[in-house]
């Protein structure tokens, strides 16, 4: 969504345009230049979902709402926690840091109920960061409840080749498939969360996973996948042969 006036302007008479998803940072971690851009989209584009990942504890997150009653966009936000990737730096939450996430979770959402303000999540929770009183909470306040088990996320390059989502790109551990292998998206997406499925249903992203009630029985699919496959070593091994066998 950074874009000049001219694109935002063009964009906002199109009737064709359902939907923008903006993840979006706190204000000062972008340019003059790219903040006053971002405004200006939101200015002209109504159909915007603001998304948030949660990269460490303490945030401040009363920008969202005021950029919701400012520019009168859709009244929910997409929370997540931000997660790694599999060969590259990026800052994300450690999994010892949910329990605390929950927290302030639920602290922000009693001032997003009295703002009419939902919240809504894709994926990357783990069931057991939550207290079943957070969770009670949560669902009561602002309709969240957290989607712990991880779906595929499909990343395409300007190659055309494909990976389940972006933190899986490996330098070391690549072997992503084309997409031109594929007739539809939904193809795309079934042939990674296939692929996956004998990870998945094997290990979570915890230790603790594997007598937990809630991973056996699918209430909790134990987290993001590149927190699983990090549990491992011998990585390259479990990542070839088990993501990618077909």
């Amino acid at each position: 969504c950074v874009m000049d006036e001219d694109t935002a302007i063009y964009l906002s008479k199109k009737n064709s345009l359902a939907d923008i998803l903006l993840n979006i940072r706190k204000p000062w971690e972008y340019s003059t230049e790219d903040w006053n851009k971002i405004r200006t989209t939101l200015k002209y584009i109504k159909k915007v979902n603001l998304i948030f990942r949660i990269y460490r504890l303490g945030l401040n997150i009363r920008f969202l709402f005021n950029l919701i009653d400012e520019f009168g966009l859709r009244r929910e936000i997409n929370f997540a926690p931000a997660l790694p990737s599999l060969d590259t730096e990026s800052r994300y939450l450690p999994l010892n840091k949910y329990s605390e996430m929950a927290k302030e979770m639920v602290k922000w959402s009693k001032e997003s109920k009295k703002r009419k303000i939902s919240w809504y999540t894709d994926a990357g929770f783990i069931l057991c960061g939550f207290s079943k009183q957070e969770l009670r909470e949560l669902r009561e306040n602002v309709n969240f409840v957290p989607n712990t088990n991880c779906r595929a996320a499909v990343e395409v390059r300007p190659n055309l080749m494909t990976q389940r989502c972006f933190g899986m790109w490996s330098k070391k551990n690549e072997k992503p498939v084309s997409l031109k292998q594929f007739s539809t998206l939904q193809e795309v997406h079934r042939y990674f969360d296939l692929c996956s499925l004998v990870i998945k249903q094997r290990y979570g992203a915890l230790k603790k996973c594997a007598g937990c009630a809630y991973f056996h029985d699918g209430t909790c699919g134990g987290g993001c996948m590149v927190y699983i496959l990090k549990r491992f070593k011998n990585k390259p091994a479990i990542y070839n042969a088990r993501i990618f066998s077909s």
